[in-house]
C-alpha cells in the first residue's frame, strides 16, 4: 500500500491535501480487500502445492527419481512465489499465481502415476526453459527495457505453455505455441 499509493515527496499542504484526495478517490480501502485476497489466493495454493508435494513423497518412499522430480517442482514453486512476491507482482499477475502453482501440483500427481509420460512432457518444455536462462545471462546493465520485457513475456509464455502440456484442463490465458514461442525467443535474440 505504501509502495503503490503514499510513496510521495511531498512538501507542502497542498501536495498534502492532493494526495489525500487521490487516495480517497482510488478508493484505497477497496483496493486493499481485492489485493488482500488475490494474496491470500497465492498463499493457499501455495500452501496446497507444497502439502501434495509432501504427500507424494510419503506415499512413494522408495522412489528416489519421482523425489528428485519434486524437489524440483519446488524449486519452481519458489521461483513463481520468492520472498518478496508481494513487492515484484502487480495485482493482474498475482491473480495468475494460482493458476501456475495449480499446475505444478497437478504436474507432481500425475507424474507420480506415469513418471516416463511426465518426462516426455518435459523435454517439450526444456528446450525452451535453456533458451530462457540463456537470454536472461545475455542482460546487462545497458539492456533495454524492452528486451528486458521480453524475457519477461517470454518466462510467463513458457509457465502458459506448461500449463498447456502439463494441466491443460487448466486453460491457458492465451494461445500458445512452440511457434509463438520461436517467434519471441528470435525477437529478443534480435535485440542484441
Amino acid at each position: 500500500v505504501l509502495d503503490d499509493h503514499l510513496t510521495h515527496d511531498i512538501r507542502a499542504a497542498a501536495d498534502f491535501d492532493a494526495l489525500l484526495e487521490s487516495v480517497h478517490q482510488e478508493n484505497i480501502g477497496a483496493w486493499g480487500q481485492s489485493h488482500r485476497q488475490h494474496l491470500l489466493e497465492v498463499l493457499e495454493a501455495y500452501q496446497a502445492g507444497r502439502m501434495t508435494f509432501a504427500d507424494l513423497e510419503k506415499a512413494h518412499p522408495g522412489n528416489g527419481a519421482l523425489h528428485q522430480l519434486l524437489n524440483d517442482l519446488r524449486t519452481r514453486l519458489q521461483r513463481l512465489v520468492p520472498d518478496h512476491f508481494i513487492a515484484l507482482y502487480g495485482a493482474d499477475r498475482l491473480q495468475q499465481l494460482p493458476r501456475y502453482i495449480r499446475a505444478l501440483a497437478l504436474r507432481a500427481q500425475r507424474a507420480a502415476l506415469d513418471l516416463e509420460k511426465d518426462r516426455s512432457k518435459a523435454q517439450r518444455a526444456a528446450a525452451y526453459e535453456i533458451q530462457l536462462e540463456t537470454l536472461a545471462r545475455t542482460l546487462s546493465p545497458q539492456s533495454g527495457v524492452e528486451k528486458r520485457r521480453a524475457i519477461e513475456d517470454l518466462f510467463w509464455m513458457l509457465e502458459e505453455y506448461k500449463i498447456s502440456i502439463f494441466a491443460p484442463e487448466i486453460k491457458t490465458l492465451h494461445p500458445v505455441s512452440p511457434k509463438r514461442l520461436d517467434a519471441l525467443v528470435q525477437a529478443i535474440e534480435e535485440m542484441g
